[in-house]
């Protein structure tokens, strides 16, 4: 049984949020210099990184590897190597089923079109 030890402390939540990249999105800081410079987001995922604090978001822009983004947050986290892998394979699984979602998705539409 799992008493709230810290191995439960980085509990990713599963609310991935496919990036819309047409709808702008809200600078964090309101001021931050430079963020039109970067590439589009690809995926927000919200991880819980302590019981009782809200939810810190991950943003995977294009071009960023799944390994980079992970180990960033876990460095700035402080994540325990056991929690930082445990994202890393979260992050993988929710990029996998995005990108089958939007296979699906392009499927239908190709199906809807008429055939000339």
């Amino acid at each position: 049984a799992d008493t709230g030890s810290a191995a439960a402390a980085a509990e990713p939540q599963e609310t991935p949020h496919p990036a819309q990249p047409q709808s702008p999105l809200p600078a964090a800081g309101g001021d931050a210099a430079g963020e039109g410079d970067l590439p589009p987001p690809v995926m927000f995922v919200d991880v819980n990184v302590a019981p009782g604090r809200p939810p810190e978001r991950i943003v995977l822009r294009e071009g960023q590897s799944i390994s980079e983004v992970a180990a960033a947050f876990a460095a700035d986290h402080k994540l325990t190597p056991v929690l930082a892998q445990r994202l890393h394979t979260l992050l993988s699984e929710v990029l996998q089923r995005q990108e089958e979602h939007l296979h699906q998705q392009q499927l239908q539409q190709q199906q809807q079109q008429p055939v000339r």
